[in-house]
C-alpha cells in the first residue's frame, strides 16, 4: 500500500487546518473565542514555517499544459509521485 501503486484517484497529500474560532459546550456555543492565543496555534505556525522550509511548491506538467498546484512537497519526494498509477496513466508529472 503505498502512494505508487494503491492511489487510483490521483489525490496526494496532507491537509492542515486550524479553525479561526471556537465556541465551548460548557458556554452553550453562545461565544466564539479566537484561537489565535491559544498554545496550539503556535503550534501549527511552527510546524507550518517546517513545512516551507523542507518542500517546494511543484509544477505539474502535462502533454499541452503546466499547472501550478497550491500545495508543497519535499525534493525527495517528487520520483516516487511521479511513479504515482494514476500521474502516469494521466501522463502528468510533477517538477
Amino acid at each position: 500500500m503505498t502512494i505508487e501503486t494503491m492511489n487510483e484517484e490521483g489525490i496526494l497529500g496532507l491537509e492542515l487546518s486550524f479553525p479561526k474560532v471556537v465556541t465551548f459546550k460548557s458556554e452553550g456555543h453562545l461565544q466564539a473565542h479566537k484561537t489565535e492565543e491559544f498554545p496550539n496555534q503556535e503550534l501549527l505556525e511552527k510546524l507550518t514555517e517546517r513545512i516551507r522550509v523542507a518542500t517546494k511548491k511543484p509544477k505539474l506538467l502535462s502533454q499541452k499544459k503546466t499547472f501550478r498546484p497550491n500545495f508543497r512537497i519535499s525534493v525527495d519526494a517528487i520520483d516516487l509521485i511521479n511513479r504515482n498509477h494514476y500521474l502516469t496513466k494521466n501522463n502528468l508529472s510533477l517538477n
